[in-house]
């Protein structure tokens, strides 16, 4: 078997190598099908042609208007004030000593309310300098904080989030975002619990070490933008947009992309001043954005879509099933391992909910239950350094995997992990 999974590591290590490097995702993805395919015996045209194509179409297809309409809402909560106002009114909760953690939860309010994770990033960087600033603390910690507020527990485990993970599960499973809402809380407590943990211990450590805030004029007129807007903005009101999509997806079950385009309209409507005059540019920008977002996505599932096909990969998910496991154990390290190698959770879980989800649900495991395991597993391997979220965040940040990747690895692969463990200990008992 080793010799038949080796195309797919040396597949992966290119990828991850030259990621490094920033090479482009989509260049880079499509060079490294070619290599998986010559390495393991697929036809290359045919591998890209037809399997990578294939993949990243379909891709596109399922996911473009969510994609888009998450990201206007996010441009919209950005521009009127309101994510700065939320994140600004989380963040003066916590006391000095925890202002790490303000940073967290306030990603996971804004991502909860239904904005992307990538977005929530780019409007949280600027509260992030300002709590960093306030409480003192190096800015290397900020992209670990945004990762983990923004790309962890929130999207993976929490019950309800319009996200794009529950929308893949819920087409595939036939369940809602709401499913199995125990099973997601108590691993949400686990994840939020270890990563709070570790995050103030690395604060903590980063004082003992004398290292300090440093700012710069491009920080300083970033964080004059970021605190001008949300002062203008009642936290009670931004809360408004982001409750009417969690509402209208949860409670009325109103499509996830009819509840973030009824969120876009509620924003307009309550900062229609602040939004009216820069309507044309913020639709041109978001256009932009989304087909950008969804095409680098797209590729790294077209590449994950060549890992599905190939011996190695039958072969391995072969071998878990004749372990002596429970089928739930064998689905989730299929789902983390696609998600690894796609270097996307939601290309990963795609992928694996095409691949396997039918496959499990013949076996009469229970639908939410697959559901709710699927978006945690997909959550763990994701985060390598190859992942275009983990090097948008870094570069947003002003950092290199040296500076600032050490706190992502750990609270968004290693607790994430440990979390899906967590997760299967648990479905037995609950399940």
């Amino acid at each position: 078997m080793l010799l038949q999974i080796l195309p797919m590591i040396l597949a992966l290590a290119f990828l991850m190598f030259f990621s490094f490097k920033k090479v482009n995702i989509i260049f880079l993805s499509i060079l490294s099908a070619l290599l998986l395919a010559v390495l393991s015996g697929q036809s290359p045209y045919a591998s890209l042609t037809v399997t990578y194509m294939t993949g990243a179409s379909g891709y596109v297809k399922t996911y473009f208007l969510l994609f888009f309409t998450s990201i206007i809402f996010g441009k919209l909560m950005e521009l009127s004030g309101a994510a700065s106002s939320i994140a600004g009114a989380v963040s003066k909760i916590f006391r000095k000593d925890y202002a790490i953690l303000g940073i967290v939860i306030a990603c996971a309010v804004l991502v909860y309310g239904g904005i992307s994770g990538l977005v929530v990033a780019f409007a949280m960087y600027p509260i992030a300098l300002s709590v960093c600033q306030r409480s003192d603390l190096p800015r290397t910690l900020i992209p670990g904080a945004i990762a983990t507020g923004a790309f962890t527990f929130t999207t993976a485990c929490l019950p309800g989030a319009p996200s794009v993970s529950n929308a893949t599960c819920a087409t595939t499973f036939g369940t809602t975002a709401m499913a199995a809402p125990l099973l997601g809380i108590l691993c949400g407590i686990f994840c939020l619990s270890l990563s709070a943990i570790y995050l103030v211990w690395e604060q903590r450590r980063a004082r003992k070490a004398g290292r300090h805030f440093e700012v710069d004029d491009a920080s300083l007129k970033v964080l004059e933008k970021s605190n001008a807007a949300g002062e203008k903005v009642k936290p009670v009101v931004a809360l408004i947009p982001p409750l009417c999509v969690v509402i209208a997806l949860n409670v009325f079950d109103i499509p996830i992309v009819a509840s973030m385009a009824i969120g876009c309209l509620v924003c307009l409507g309550l900062f229609f001043k602040e939004l009216a005059p820069q309507i044309i540019s913020i639709l041109d920008t978001c256009a932009t954005s989304s087909a950008r977002s969804i095409l680098f996505t797209a590729t790294v599932v077209g590449f994950g879509s060549v890992v599905k096909e190939s011996a190695g990969f039958q072969s391995l998910i072969t071998w878990t099933e004749t372990l002596n496991m429970s089928p739930y154990i064998s689905f989730a390290l299929g789902t983390t391992l696609l998600a690894g190698f796609s270097g996307s959770s939601t290309g990963g879980l795609a992928i694996s909910t095409e691949a396997l989800g039918p496959r499990y649900l013949e076996m009469g495991l229970n639908p939410e239950a697959l559901h709710r395991l699927a978006t945690i597993s997909a959550v763990g391997l994701d985060s390598l350094p190859h992942n275009g979220a983990v090097n948008t965040l870094l570069s947003i940040s002003g950092l290199t995997h040296k500076d600032g990747y050490i706190p992502i690895f750990v609270t968004t692969v290693l607790i994430t992990l440990l979390t899906m463990i967590f997760a299967l200990i648990l479905i037995p008992i609950l399940y």
